[in-house]
């Protein structure tokens, strides 16, 4: 996230990828060779999960008009959890994932994605963005799954840590990381989304 806040990610990234790589090896086997290659892995990916895609929003908030493209993905990423939170809490009935997150629902899951799609074209096609309402449908509706993927990430971790929330300083909310973790992948989705739109 520093690199890429600094403009240096595209001449740093790959080194530091593999620093990244040595460094958790290392790290794994002053503990023994008991679980070693879960250690590694689960530190490659914690530093990848937060830092390596985190970093999508810095580098789409540095674009030319990036704090538009920012808010708007933000926007996006909260319709989809709200509409999904009030929809699935009031309607919801057939549990989307229930070994994952039990509260979570189709009828909320789908009731997020069409609010998400829905809102998201109407202001990608705004003045202040200008894109063609396809484009901003198919952008809004990747983001919208990649948020409700990134919670779905977030709660498979929690289940194999075996902890109810991600940590205490709010807890009852699922932790700090449950407030952020359908931005870490919907970031990297959305990134995606706005080069093939053309729009970053």
């Amino acid at each position: 996230m520093v690199l890429a806040y600094a403009g240096l990610l595209s001449r740093y990234e790959s080194p530091l990828v593999a620093l990244v790589v040595v460094a958790a090896a290392v790290a794994a086997l002053v503990q023994g060779v008991h679980r070693f290659m879960y250690r590694a892995a689960m530190t490659v990916f914690a530093a990848l999960y937060l830092g390596k895609l985190l970093s999508y929003f810095i580098v789409i908030r540095q674009a030319q008009h990036g704090l538009v493209l920012s808010l708007w993905l933000i926007v996006v990423i909260a319709l989809t959890d709200i509409a999904g939170m009030v929809v699935g809490m009031r309607f919801g009935r057939r549990p989307l994932a229930p070994h994952l997150s039990p509260a979570k629902t189709w009828e909320g899951a789908l009731a997020a994605f069409a609010c998400a799609t829905t809102v998201g074209a109407a202001l990608a096609a705004s003045p202040l963005i200008g894109a063609s309402l396809w484009a901003g449908m198919l952008c809004a509706a990747s983001i919208s799954i990649a948020a409700q993927t990134g919670d779905l990430v977030e709660s498979a971790l929690k289940r194999n840590a075996g902890v109810k929330d991600s940590g205490q300083l709010i807890a009852g909310h699922g932790g700090v990381l449950d407030r952020f973790d359908s931005y870490i992948v919907a970031g990297v989705v959305g990134y995606g989304a706005l080069r093939i739109a053309g729009l970053l």
